[in-house]
């Protein structure tokens, strides 16, 4: 479990009003508290960002309300599509949703495509005011706009568990913007770990040696890396910048499945999710662009199994 950094400035929730009182404003700004013109436009500012404070959580609460009611008439859209998808026996469904979405193919790898074709559903449940008592996202703790993503396997060769999970606990105030990422284990069959790679070296005496070595895959999405404790003052200041830009391409795959693909998920299936132009009006020279799209990727198909992305 790892704390997402901060959000944007121009994101934050709010100063506190309480938090401005005219001794703490006697104290952090002192030699405009000590002149009367400039301590009362002081005063005046302060009045004023506590009537801001108040309408933008009238903006939260209204954004509440209207996330309960999206939640609630999509669930029973999101149902009957695996629904369909289910008695359809589409096993490539998914698979081909992630493989034409830019953003998810970039972090996946040839041997990741082969896991992914036993994906059958992806979901993400949302944690509003009304979330049922049986939920995993009726946790005190955690803000409204918190969200599970769930993806569910059938039986493969790959690892033991059927469904991987992935959390994000919003900030308080503020449910644009993580204040902690969740992942889950995974039950790796022997040998088929492709989150890491066997490397194996012969010594002078003729003995192998074996290590294992962490390697680039899209199943990283479910091991997020710890961001240090702050007020340990060795940690390495680079260190953490970089653990925050994993954290930040993180939520923004989370975003982009849960803003996008889970809900046009039969646009990136057809891949005409991307395009412009209305869907049903492509002419005869888009549709023979799909056709040679199609005839080079099987031209490419004898690649590699070691490449690192596809």
């Amino acid at each position: 479990m790892s704390s997402h950094t901060e959000p944007h400035e121009e994101s934050q929730a709010p100063e506190r009003s309480e938090a401005l009182s005219d001794r703490q404003l006697s104290l952090l700004a002192p030699d405009l508290f000590d002149e009367p013109e400039k301590k009362a436009s002081l005063l005046a500012l302060r009045d004023l960002h506590r009537n801001y404070d108040s309408v933008y959580q009238q903006y939260i609460q209204a954004k509440i309300r209207l996330e309960e009611t999206y939640v609630n008439d999509v669930k029973p859209i999101m149902d009957q599509r695996k629904q369909y998808l289910d008695r359809a026996d589409i096993y490539n469904f998914w698979s081909c949703v992630f493989d034409n979405c830019d953003t998810l193919r970039d972090n996946i790898t040839m041997k990741d495509a082969a896991a992914l074709r036993y994906l059958t559903d992806v979901s993400c449940e949302t944690k509003t005011i009304n979330t049922v008592a049986e939920s995993p996202l009726n946790n005190p703790d955690w803000p409204v706009g918190s969200f599970v993503l769930r993806f569910r396997f059938r039986h493969n060769p790959y690892f033991e568990d059927q469904v991987l999970t992935k959390a994000y606990v919003m900030c308080d105030h503020d449910f644009e913007h993580p204040s902690e990422t969740i992942g889950c284990s995974i039950v790796w069959k022997p040998g088929k770990d492709l989150t890491v790679k066997t490397l194996r070296k012969k010594t002078q005496n003729g003995k192998i040696l074996v290590r294992k070595q962490s390697t680039d895959s899209f199943f990283n999405f479910f091991k997020p890396p710890k961001l240090p404790d702050e007020d340990d003052e060795e940690v390495d200041p680079t260190l953490v910048e970089e653990i925050e830009e994993v954290l930040d391409a993180d939520f923004e795959i989370a975003e982009c499945l849960r803003d996008d693909v889970i809900p046009r998920a039969l646009l990136y299936f057809l891949d005409v999710a991307n395009q412009s132009e209305c869907y049903s009006n492509h002419d005869s020279s888009e549709e023979q662009d799909v056709e040679d799209r199609s005839d080079n990727d099987g031209d490419d198909a004898d690649v590699d199994d070691d490449a690192d992305a596809m």
